[in-house]
């Protein structure tokens, strides 16, 4: 059975297109400014941080949303706080977060009674595993980040190019960097059930990143982030349905080959 057939019959299908759409969305404006504001590698220490929390969640019987969810905000603010303290370098600092957060989450899935966890559906994601929930989890989310950015749009901006700038014009940019952190990091763990939490960090910037190329202001990037996310990940469904993949990799395989398509293109056209 093809796949725009079976997209008729099977609400898995269905789910997973509509989650596609409503994560290129909210991926496309969060990762703009991630990639504006040269966030990558923190977007990447909040993923693999939340691996403790998901353990730690496991080993006392919590949901493990709950665990992934309360470590990614206190670490945003805590990344938020160290910042702007100057206590260590930023790189160190995330480093620490990143491998310290992976070996209490692998520690505390190990000492689980009746571990029974598949750790490649954490690691990779599914999109195809989509419920109803889901989707209108989703949905909230690309709403707030829609108003987020909507509301915050010049406050963003000026913070993002330039903050000592900003400060003087009496705007709070360590406020809008903390909201920006904690809402990265709200996107990372529900966005990590689509690819997993390895690759949520590559689904987050690689559009935007692409976009950004053929992008003379920040409002046409987010634009362009959303179209290129949603044909990244409707693509990469389609893709991996007829040899049956699991489609988080394929989505960012497929995004990578888009990023370094865009970079090769970047060379001709000139915005």
């Amino acid at each position: 059975m093809d796949f725009f057939t079976a997209l008729t019959q099977y609400t898995f299908l269905q789910n997973a297109v509509f989650a596609a759409v409503l994560s290129a969305i909210t991926c496309g404006v969060i990762g703009s400014f991630v990639v504006v504001r040269r966030m990558s590698m923190i977007s990447g220490g909040l993923a693999h941080a939340v691996l403790g929390g998901i353990g730690v969640a496991y080993y006392f019987g919590f949901p493990s949303m709950t665990g992934a969810f309360i470590t990614a905000v206190l670490m945003a603010i805590a990344l938020a706080w160290l910042k702007s303290k100057n206590f260590a370098n930023e790189d160190i600092i995330i480093s620490a977060f990143w491998s310290g957060g992976m070996a209490v989450g692998i520690i505390f899935m190990n000492l689980t009674a009746g571990y029974n966890v598949d750790l490649m559906t954490v690691l990779f994601g599914n999109i195809l595993l989509v419920t109803k929930t889901d989707l209108y989890i989703l949905l909230s989310l690309a709403v707030s980040v829609c108003l987020f950015a909507f509301l915050f749009y010049r406050q963003l901006i000026s913070a993002s190019f330039d903050e000592i700038y900003a400060k003087l014009r009496g705007l709070n940019s360590t406020l809008i960097s903390v909201l920006l952190l904690i809402l990265t990091a709200v996107s990372i763990v529900i966005i990590m059930k689509i690819v997993g939490l390895l690759l949520v960090m590559a689904l987050m910037t690689l559009p935007a990143a692409s976009a950004r190329f053929f992008s003379a202001s920040v409002a046409q990037m987010i634009f362009g982030a959303i179209i290129i996310g949603l044909f990244n990940c409707l693509t990469g469904i389609i893709a991996a349905y007829i040899p049956d993949l699991p489609p988080g990799p394929v989505i960012i395989l497929i995004s990578t080959f888009v990023y370094f398509g865009s970079l090769a293109l970047s060379k001709f056209i000139k915005i």
